[in-house]
């Protein structure tokens, strides 16, 4: 069980990550979204 919460973990650390990057304008600067 302690196995499949680190993973969960894991995971919500990587969606953090990808909301900071979609909230971050200078990624849009560089990627604009189509």
């Amino acid at each position: 069980m302690e196995e499949l919460q680190k993973k969960r973990t894991r995971i919500d650390e990587i969606d953090t990550e990808l909301i900071k990057l979609i909230n971050d304008e200078d990624y849009f600067g560089r990627f604009p979204p189509n």
